[in-house]
């Protein structure tokens, strides 16, 4: 969709059916004209699915009407017959659940546009670029991996919701600061919320954190009602 979605206007035009190695008017359901995302990803699952479809559009890729088994990058659907993912269904696993439903063109990358839900202001762009690390306009699902990781999280008013820590950073808990958490504590801290954050927004809601001893409400510093990674490293650090 984004390779031939010249405009970005999120749907193709007729127009933009010409960059298509094969005619694609077969996928326009309602003849309006335009192909939407999802008849797009119907009309190519319909042909990736018989054995006989070659990837002509993709790209990449292909079989022949004898191929059995998985294609790299592709779910089986029986013998002789298979289709490619879509770039959501390759995701790796510890996404927070924000990333993809914010992710609207379904892509597998969250865009600036697609990032704020309401208008950008300084906080907005700060808490942006914690997730894109090499500020492309882009948060790829690595980026955000990583991210999360180092304690980022979004949505979160307190500013010290995250630390400044990185993996290169000491490892020292005696060496760090009030500001500043070491990425030994830091990840443990993600890995121990991620086990009863049942939302998966890497925070806890009091409900949550109420769920296990590991966790207290003194451990909320800023008393907004979330408990994050940096809150409870600090918290752990103390001990």
């Amino acid at each position: 969709m984004q390779r031939y979605d010249s405009n970005r206007s999120g749907v193709l035009e007729k127009d933009e059916w010409k960059n298509f190695r094969t005619d694609p008017s077969a996928a326009d359901k309602n003849k309006d004209n335009k192909i939407t995302k999802e008849e797009l990803s119907g009309w190519m699952q319909n042909r990736f699915s018989r054995g006989g479809s070659s990837a002509s559009d993709g790209g990449s890729g292909g079989g022949n009407s004898g191929q059995s088994g998985n294609a790299s990058g592709s779910s089986g659907e029986g013998s002789g017959s298979y289709r490619y993912l879509l770039p959501q269904e390759r995701l790796p696993k510890g996404l927070p659940d924000w990333f993809t439903s914010r992710d609207k063109n379904a892509d597998g990358q969250i865009r600036m546009s697609e990032f704020a839900t309401a208008q950008w202001t300084q906080k907005t762009l700060s808490e942006y670029y914690k997730f894109d690390l090499n500020k492309d306009g882009v948060i790829t699902s690595s980026e955000c991996l990583q991210a999360v990781e180092t304690g980022a999280v979004t949505g979160v008013s307190s500013s010290r919701s995250s630390s400044k820590s990185r993996s290169g950073d000491s490892e020292s808990a005696d060496k760090a600061g009030d500001g500043e958490i070491s990425s030994r504590y830091m990840k443990y801290a993600v890995g121990k919320i991620r086990d009863v954050d049942l939302n998966k927004d890497g925070v806890l809601t009091k409900d949550e954190w109420s769920r296990s001893s590991s966790f207290s409400d003194a451990m909320d510093t800023d008393k907004d009602g979330k408990l994050t990674p940096a809150e409870y490293a600090r918290a752990v650090m103390k001990k």
